[in-house]
């Protein structure tokens, strides 16, 4: 998934100006392969590895992409 896609998403798929936009949540199987990879992850220490904490950085991505998109 790229910034592009990203852009597309909110997590709970409320938007700040009142706008419905796509939910992530119902991305259920790509949020089990995200969770999935962050479990099987031997780098990353057991406080980091918590539904709740994977789904927070999921939404600060995607509330940050539009500001990653490279405009070259």
């Amino acid at each position: 998934m790229d910034y592009e896609i990203g852009t597309q998403y909110k997590w709970t798929g409320k938007s700040t100006k009142g706008v419905d936009e796509n939910k992530f949540v119902d991305l259920k199987n790509i949020f089990a392969a995200i969770s999935g990879a962050v479990l099987g992850d031997n780098d990353i220490t057991a406080n980091e590895k918590t539904t709740i904490i994977i789904q927070f950085q999921v939404s600060e991505w995607l509330r940050h992409c539009q500001q990653n998109i490279s405009p070259y």
